[in-house]
C-alpha cells in the first residue's frame, strides 16, 4: 500500500503542469528507421535527382516536367525500394542492457509526365517522412519510450515545367500532404504525479503499481505547400540545378487514452489538437561533362528544426471509470479530479531537432550503346542532439555507398537497379536531459537516454520508366 504524506497543494502542482501532458501526448514512433530526421532515403530510386528530365527527377524538382524529355511525349516512372534497418541500444538506466531491433520496409514512388513545345506537366506521389515499428514488448526495456507507432507522411504534387528559351527549364509545383500518426507506450504515473505535487511525492516514482499506457490512435491531418526548381543547362559546359520546396504545416487531430494504472479500472479519454510544421527543403546540383562520361555534385539543407517543440492541446478530457483508489491517492497528494482536467489542458513537447545538411556525388559512365554505372558517395548530419536522444527520439549521421546502374533494351522503356549502404557512427550519448524524477526541459519525463546506440541501414531498389 502507498503511504500518504501531507497535502503540498499550488505552486508545485502548477509548475509541472505542462510537464505531465507533454508525457501524455508525446506522439513518438516506437522505433528509429532512417538518419537525418524522419526522412526516407532515396525517395524516387537510385536514378532519380534534381538534374534528371521526366519523371525521375519530379521527386527532386517540378521543372523535369518541362520537355524535351529523352525521347517520347509523355513516360511514367515507378519505383520500389526495400530498405532494411538494425538498431542495437543498451541504456545506462537499465544497467548497461540492451534491446536490437530489425525489419524491412517497401517504400514506393510513382511519377509521370507529359508535354508538348516548351510546356509540360508532371504528377508525382511520394512518401518523404516515415518511421515506424511495431511489436515491442510491453514489459521490455524500451516501453516508456515507445512499444509500438508509427509516422507517414504521403504526398502529392502537381507540377508545371517550361522552357522559356535559352538554357534554361523552370518548374512550379503544388503540393499536398497527408500525415498519419499513432503510439502505443508506457507510462510512469507515479512520475507524473511527483511533477505534480513535488518532493513530497519522490516516493512514488517507480512505483510498479502507478505504471500505465497511453495510446494516440489514428491520429491525421494535412496540408499545403509548394515548389519550384530552376535549371541552366548550357549546351556546353557544366550545368546548375536549384530547387526549393516550402514547409508543410499540418494540423493532427485524434483521439488519446491513458491509462493510469494497468491494476485499476481507470481511464482517461480526450481528443487531442497538435499542429506540426514539415520542413523547408533546398537542394542544389551541379553537372560536370567529361566527355561521355558525367560529374554528378549534390549539396542538401533540410529545415528540421521547424520540429523542434511542438504545442498540444486537449479537449473533451474524461474520466471513464470512478476507481475509488486512483482518486484517494491524488486527493492524499492534493490533486483533486476538477483540477487535474483543468490543468491538463495544453503541453509543449521537445525534440530538439535541428536542421541538416547532406551532400555528395555520384559519377555516370556508359556502358556499351545502351546501358551506364552511377557509383557515388554522399553524407548528412543527424537532427537530433545527444542531449534529447532516446529509442524512440534517434537518428544518425550517415554515409550513403552507391553502386547504381541502367539499361534501355528498348528506346521506350529504362531498366534501373541500385544498392545503397548506409554507415552510421555509434551515438553514445551521456548527457541525457530526461530523467523520470527531474526532467530539463518540461516534456521530458522518460528514464535517462543515455546510452550507446548502432544502426546499420541498407537500401535496394527497382526503377522502370517508360515512354510514349
Amino acid at each position: 500500500m502507498i503511504a500518504a504524506p501531507a497535502r503540498r497543494r499550488g505552486a508545485g502542482r502548477l509548475r509541472a503542469a505542462g510537464t505531465l501532458v507533454a508525457a501524455l501526448l508525446a506522439a513518438r514512433p516506437a522505433r528509429a528507421y532512417s538518419p537525418a530526421g524522419y526522412g526516407v532515403p532515396e525517395v524516387g530510386g537510385p536514378l532519380a535527382g534534381l538534374a534528371e528530365r521526366g519523371p525521375l527527377g519530379l521527386a527532386y524538382g517540378p521543372g523535369a516536367a518541362a520537355p524535351p524529355y529523352r525521347g517520347g511525349s509523355a513516360s511514367l516512372g515507378l519505383d520500389v525500394g526495400w530498405l532494411y534497418n538494425a538498431l542495437r541500444y543498451r541504456l545506462d538506466a537499465y544497467d548497461g542492457q540492451g534491446e536490437a531491433s530489425r525489419g524491412v520496409a517497401a517504400v514506393p514512388w510513382l511519377g509521370a509526365t507529359a508535354g508538348r513545345g516548351r510546356v509540360g506537366l508532371g504528377f508525382t506521389v511520394l512518401a518523404p517522412l516515415a518511421r515506424g515499428g511495431g511489436g515491442g514488448d510491453p514489459e521490455g526495456l524500451a516501453r516508456f519510450y515507445g512499444i509500438e507507432g508509427k509516422l507517414l507522411v504521403l504526398e502529392e504534387d502537381a507540377c508545371l515545367g517550361a522552357v522559356p528559351g535559352g538554357p534554361w527549364r523552370l518548374g512550379l509545383a503544388l503540393r499536398t500532404a497527408q500525415m498519419r500518426v499513432s503510439s502505443t507506450k508506457a507510462v510512469d504515473t507515479g512520475a507524473l504525479v511527483h511533477a505534480m505535487a513535488g518532493d513530497v511525492a519522490a516516493d512514488l516514482v517507480g512505483d510498479p503499481f502507478l505504471e500505465g499506457t497511453q495510446e494516440l490512435e489514428g491520429h491525421r491531418g494535412h496540408g499545403f505547400g509548394w515548389a519550384f526548381s530552376a535549371h541552366f543547362e548550357p549546351e556546353r559546359g557544366p550545368a546548375l540545378h536549384l530547387a526549393l520546396r516550402s514547409p508543410i504545416r499540418v494540423v493532427l487531430r485524434g483521439p488519446v487514452d491513458l491509462v493510469p494504472s494497468n491494476d485499476l479500472a481507470l481511464e482517461l479519454a480526450g481528443r487531442v489538437r497538435t499542429p506540426m510544421t514539415l520542413p523547408a527543403e533546398v537542394y542544389l546540383s551541379g553537372v560536370v561533362p567529361l566527355g561521355e562520361r558525367r560529374l554528378v555534385l549534390d549539396l542538401a539543407w533540410t529545415g528540421w528544426s521547424s520540429l523542434r517543440s511542438y504545442d498540444s492541446d486537449v479537449s473533451d478530457l474524461r474520466v471513464l471509470s470512478d476507481d475509488p483508489l486512483m482518486a484517494g491517492l491524488l486527493d492524499d497528494y492534493g490533486i483533486t479530479e476538477a483540477e487535474f482536467l483543468d490543468e491538463v489542458s495544453g503541453a509543449t513537447t521537445v525534440t530538439g531537432m535541428r536542421d541538416t545538411w547532406w551532400g555528395g556525388g555520384s559519377a555516370v559512365l556508359p556502358v556499351g550503346e545502351r546501358g551506364e554505372l552511377r557509383p557515388g558517395l554522399w553524407g548528412s548530419t543527424a537532427a537530433v542532439p545527444d542531449e534529447l536522444a532516446h529509442p524512440s527520439n534517434l537518428d544518425f549521421a550517415a554515409l550513403d555507398l552507391r553502386l547504381a546502374g541502367a539499361w534501355r533494351p528498348r528506346w521506350w522503356v529504362d531498366l534501373g537497379g541500385g544498392l545503397d549502404v548506409f554507415w552510421s557512427p555509434t551515438r553514445r550519448v551521456t548527457d541525457s536531459l530526461h530523467d523520470l524524477a527531474d526532467p530539463t526541459p518540461p516534456g521530458t519525463t522518460i528514464p535517462s537516454g543515455n546510452g550507446v546506440y548502432h544502426l546499420f541501414m541498407a537500401r535496394a531498389g527497382l526503377s522502370l520508366v517508360v515512354r510514349r
